[in-house]
């Protein structure tokens, strides 16, 4: 935690010291990385050559979104190419084939993942790659020793395969340290699939799912959030749900005990935005004010 305390500080510092150029900022356990208002791509943490200190990580200028995972990032151009690399040329950064080149090796300067020009979203974990095209399909690669990929095996993938044949996906949630994921589609609904040891999945089961599972069968999820074992969620009318593990108090509801399905924590109708981390959770409420818990 104090790493993770650590360079989220940093993050918040820097943001403030450069702010009036950034144009978005991810940031890992490990390692943050940020575009600029000019299209430049920088990074900084435990990054090769960086430290504390923003460094510029190539010069290109047409990078359009980004994602940090533990010990690798994810990018994708203006032109829709995917990009990743490794944050050092140690640590875990190609060691289950997360950087989607076919091989096991690292490489720390952006490099394109296939040929395709038509990526739109990307989501980076602990050693896992999501991503989704415009067509609205999903992919996959990296560490998959409890089915976190979503393909139906527990083997894992170094280059991007396509999960299911469903085109209807929105955004993947997957946190840096935890061996699960979330998907939200297009139609409001939650998929869950990979470790289940503390109901992360949200289906009232403790089991493992190795292909993405429905998670109960409401269709008004807005957006959603995971943290190591818990997840925080908000449906279109502006109330807040959390299932999974509650040890630190981290799904809100004045409880340490876990919970099996998504359950509404209070009654309040204004919830905007939702963060969950490794064992805690923040929120912004429609009014600007930033709550927190766990």
């Amino acid at each position: 935690m104090k790493i993770k305390t650590t360079l989220f500080f940093l993050v918040l510092l820097n943001t403030m010291v450069y702010g009036q150029c950034w144009q978005s900022i991810t940031a890992s356990g490990l390692q943050n990385n940020a575009i600029k208002t000019d299209g430049t791509l920088w990074g900084w943490g435990l990054i090769e050559g960086a430290g504390y200190t923003p460094m510029e990580l190539d010069t290109n200028t047409d990078w359009q979104s980004i994602s940090a995972g533990m010990g690798h990032s994810l990018a994708i151009k203006k032109n829709g190419t995917l990009w990743s690399w490794a944050t050092d040329s140690g640590g875990i950064g190609n060691l289950y084939g997360q950087l989607g080149n076919g091989t096991n090796t690292n490489h720390i300067t952006p490099t394109q993942v296939g040929s395709d020009f038509d990526w739109k979203y990307i989501a980076a974990g602990y050693a896992q790659t999501f991503a989704i095209k415009n067509n609205g399909t999903l992919w996959a690669c990296g560490n998959n020793s409890q089915g976190q990929l979503g393909d139906g095996t527990l083997q894992d993938k170094n280059t991007l395969i396509q999960i299911g044949n469903h085109n209807n996906w929105l955004s993947i949630a997957h946190t840096s340290g935890s061996n699960f994921t979330i998907g939200l589609k297009t139609n409001g609904t939650l998929w869950g699939w990979g470790s289940n040891n503390v109901f992360q999945l949200g289906d009232g089961t403790t089991i493992d799912k190795i292909i993405p599972v429905q998670i109960g069968i409401d269709n008004d999820w807005q957006s959603v959030s995971t943290g190591s074992t818990h997840v925080i969620a908000i449906k279109n009318n502006g109330t807040l749900w959390a299932w999974g593990n509650n040890e630190y108090g981290q799904l809100g509801d004045g409880t340490t005990v876990n919970k099996k399905i998504p359950t509404q924590i209070g009654t309040q109708t204004n919830w905007k935005t939702v963060s969950a981390g490794q064992n805690f959770s923040i929120a912004i409420k429609s009014n600007g004010t930033i709550w927190s818990w766990g």
